[in-house]
């Protein structure tokens, strides 16, 4: 199964796209998703890295 949990960036919307095992896909768009995201706890990770990265306090990701 696959899950979506999607972010706001300075860059515009990305979408983290996973499995259980980690992220198999990251979508950026210019515009906010229309569909509803779907998380589980890699793409809420993901997400979470993506927020330090842009925030300045993470140069090394760590999710598979």
């Amino acid at each position: 199964m696959k899950y979506k949990n999607s972010l706001s960036t300075p860059l515009g919307y990305m979408r983290a796209i996973t499995s259980d095992d980690g992220i198999c896909r990251l979508v950026w768009q210019q515009h906010p998703f229309k569909d509803p995201d779907n998380p589980n706890h890699v793409s809420r990770e993901t997400i979470s890295e993506l927020e330090a990265y842009f925030s300045g306090t993470l140069s090394q990701f760590e999710i598979p």
